[in-house]
């Protein structure tokens, strides 16, 4: 049987079988390995929609209170608010996402308006003048900047798991 064996080179089919079965082995380790970074990639993506649906949410509810708060003329709360809102927009402007990516310029566009409501904030507050004329269109501001943010939320929202 042995003899059989050698003459007809078996061992060598073996050997070549073995290198074929080992290939097949490390192509099919290979794949598995990039579809796990690939996995690990989407996770990571996922956690970091889902941080800014958090942070895009806490920012509406500050916009929606600073809107209640001048309802009740709490201008010194409100200043405060106003700090927070303008350093969130800017912390989202930096989140390194597509649906961010292409709401920069409506995000700048709300900084803008929000930096300069705040200082006709202090104009007012300097100056003692009255700020109750301005109210409708500080309210329409803010209304549009939480409607921005919304949609914002919302689309990214719909992007968490995809």
């Amino acid at each position: 049987m042995i003899n059989w064996i050698v003459t007809n080179h078996l061992g060598d089919f073996a050997s070549i079988a073995a290198v074929f079965i080992t290939m097949i082995g490390f192509i099919i380790t290979i794949t598995n390995v990039i579809k796990s970074k690939n996995t690990v990639t989407k996770v990571r993506q996922d956690i970091s929609k889902i941080d800014i649906t958090s942070h895009l949410s806490s920012t509406i509810a500050i916009i929606d209170e600073i809107i209640r708060l001048q309802r009740e003329s709490a201008w010194s709360v409100v200043q405060d608010r106003y700090g927070q809102v303008r350093r969130s927009i800017l912390e989202i402007k930096m989140i390194d996402l597509p649906q961010v990516k292409s709401s920069l310029p409506n995000l700048q566009d709300s900084l803008t308006q929000i930096k300069s409501i705040e200082q006709i904030l202090i104009k007012c507050k300097l100056s003692n003048a009255e700020l109750e004329p301005k109210l409708p269109r500080i309210h329409h501001i803010l209304s549009k900047t939480s409607d921005s943010l919304t949609e914002l939320l919302h689309s990214i929202k719909g992007e968490i798991g995809k």
